[in-house]
């Protein structure tokens, strides 16, 4: 065995050691940020958005998709913004109790309007797969967009953190 094999060797397995000691390969929980523990994370939605989001820049957008096979009822004006400080707490909510049924592969998404200045005010309009929902006051810090969806009786969410630098 050469040395620059046994090297590789050594590295792969502290690689794989280091991504199951972080939880690099476990499924990613919601429960953490939403407190949800009895609905389950993900199921077959995706939630995507930017990582980082400056307060004063472009308002990030989120886009769910439909990665299952069946239809899926989305709470699409339902809504969560959360924060991390002391643990994660929620910092808005939609309230619309708008519902849209996603196909399979089929996407919505929400544009988050942003606020920096302290003010928080509630405003929600709809186009055909985009929602403008807020505006939310930030500032710099770890945040997380919830939303949740059902099927066949089963509860699920999604979440996608990203942070405002």
């Amino acid at each position: 065995m050469s040395r620059t094999y046994s090297r590789r060797a050594v590295l792969g397995v502290f690689g794989v050691g280091l991504a199951a000691l972080t939880g690099a390969t476990s499924k990613p929980s919601c429960a953490p940020i939403t407190g949800s523990a009895q609905v389950a994370c993900r199921g077959p939605l995706s939630l995507s958005g930017p990582s980082s989001v400056e307060p004063a820049g472009s308002n990030p957008r989120f886009v769910c998709r439909n990665e299952g096979a069946a239809a899926v009822q989305v709470a699409a004006g339902e809504w969560e913004l959360y924060r991390y400080g002391d643990g994660w707490r929620r910092h808005a909510v939609g309230q619309t109790g708008e519902t849209e049924t996603l196909g399979a592969g089929e996407e919505t998404a929400w544009v988050l309007l942003l606020l920096d200045d302290g003010r928080g005010q509630s405003l929600s309009t709809a186009s055909t797969t985009t929602r403008y929902v807020g505006p939310v006051s930030v500032r710099p810090g770890r945040y997380a967009f919830a939303v949740r969806g059902a099927h066949s009786g089963a509860q699920f969410e999604a979440t996608a953190r990203f942070t405002v630098e």
